[in-house]
């Protein structure tokens, strides 16, 4: 008891009168510090755009790897507005694959040069059953026909409902045939000719519309004996014309024939007349035969002239005398051509010098002057 009071006294010289309590704290030596502060927080990994890493940036195809770069990924992350995937890259394109400025596989669309797929049936055309209605497509009839118009098939009309039934006081009627009592009936000429055609027996007749045969020489051409005027609107009869020698005429069509030059000639062989023929097709549409069998001489003698002698192309041999230059080429005078060459005809009898000669083609006359 005695050693407690002397301790007490002690302390009480040393740390004067506070409380007891207060010398029994403990103070930390340096700075105070919190207790328990939070744990702290690492910061976020981005890319420079602001794209977290291993994500997809929103400018395509870009794409933010682990270390912190933008990188093209676009199997990934996809390509932008305009463009398309293809082999691994980004391509100019729309939707689906379709190169710009192009039709897609499905008709009518078309990528355009903004890469929208629009419809362009002008360029791109329609699929089967469909028909180009503007730059869409729309179905029709099983012949092709749009809804609501008559088809070339006469009376045929397209409903809406995409039926071919026949109208013929809408679409008409077909060739040969005419509106009668609502129906398109068979219609005939009084020799039986359809309506439309030209008729066999009575050339160059034409069946009209009335039912009444017209003539028509520049449908319906001529009779083998005649031959059509140069303006088409007439039928000639060659025995009618006798032409001069020199003189252009009409053969057939566009066709034309002239004989001139014509001789008496004196060979070892007999008497020859000579004479140069042209045929001009220059004109011409179709290649046109001439053979040397039809272009005969026709040789006129005695009153009224009732002697007639026919006489065929023959020339001469070559014996020194009498030369064949230039004959005429027979068979084809192609179109846009001209023939020009010497024919030659054997006079058996020697040359008359009171008959009249004349080549004789087709029932067309030329007077000679040998």
């Amino acid at each position: 008891m005695r050693y407690a009071a002397v301790l007490f006294g002690m302390m009480l010289l040393l740390y004067g009168c506070a409380s007891p309590l207060d010398y029994f704290q403990f103070q930390q030596s340096g700075p105070a510090q919190e207790v328990n502060p939070p744990s702290p927080q690492p910061s976020q990994a981005t890319c420079a755009d602001g794209t977290a890493m291993n994500s997809c940036s929103a400018e395509k195809p870009m794409f933010c790897t682990a270390s912190g770069q933008l990188s093209p990924n676009p199997s990934l992350c996809g390509c932008p507005s305009g463009s398309i995937l293809s082999g691994g890259e980004c391509r100019a394109g729309c939707e689906g694959g379709t190169p710009f400025s192009t039709c897609a596989a499905e008709r009518p669309f078309y990528c355009n040069a903004h890469g929208s797929i629009v419809e362009k049936a002008s360029v791109c055309g329609c699929p089967a059953g469909k028909a180009r209605s503007g730059e869409t497509c729309i179905s029709v009839c099983s012949d092709g026909t749009l809804p609501g118009e008559c088809s070339s098939a006469k009376p045929k009309f397209c409903t809406v409902s995409l039926q071919l039934t026949d109208d013929p006081e809408r679409c008409g009627c077909p060739a040969g045939t005419l509106l009668k009592d609502g129906r398109c009936t068979a219609a005939r000429c009084v020799d039986g000719t359809q309506v439309g055609s030209c008729s066999v027996n009575m050339l160059p007749t034409y069946c009209s519309e009335s039912l009444v045969l017209v003539r028509n020489p520049r449908v319906c051409g001529c009779l083998s004996t005649e031959i059509l005027s140069e303006d088409g609107s007439t039928c000639l009869n060659p025995e009618n014309l006798i032409y001069s020698e020199g003189v252009k005429f009409k053969v057939f069509n566009n066709a034309y024939m002239r004989i001139r030059d014509a001789e008496w000639i004196e060979c070892s062989t007999g008497d020859y007349i000579r004479l140069q023929l042209q045929l001009d097709n220059s004109e011409g549409d179709t290649n046109y035969p001439l053979y040397s069998q039809e272009l005969q001489l026709l040789e006129k003698t005695g009153p009224g002239y009732l002697n007639r002698k026919w006489i065929s192309v023959q020339y001469p041999s070559r014996d020194g005398l009498c030369v064949e230059p230039d004959r005429f080429a027979w068979t084809y005078t192609m179109e846009g051509d001209v023939n020009t060459g010497m024919v030659w005809y054997y006079l058996p009898d020697g040359f008359n010098s009171d008959a009249d000669y004349y080549i004789y083609y087709r029932e067309i006359m030329v007077g000679l002057s040998p």
